[in-house]
């Protein structure tokens, strides 16, 4: 990979961390928000007919939205890490 495919992946690894970081941060002081945002977000994709055994819903909201404080801190372990392997 070149000059520019550095020069373009880095911010875009840099923006991908701050918005994972804010859903973290989010998850930790206000599941209750979270919550709302995971629920508005929740879009089916319809595949059609050809990727039919892609199209399976897999239901980890119910984890996720139980144990939400427990998911931002291991998001933000994540990005930490991540951080601390790039730099």
């Amino acid at each position: 990979m070149g000059q520019i495919g550095l020069s373009l992946i880095v911010p875009l690894v840099a923006a991908a961390a701050v918005g994972a970081g804010l859903f973290g941060i989010v998850a930790i002081l206000s599941p209750r928000t979270f919550r709302s945002i995971a629920t508005f977000a929740r879009r089916g994709i319809d595949t059609g007919r050809w990727l039919a055994w892609l199209d399976k819903s897999v239901d980890v909201d119910k984890f996720i939205l139980r144990h939400a404080r427990v998911f931002g801190l291991v998001t933000l372990a994540g990005i930490l890490f991540a951080v601390w392997l790039i730099l």
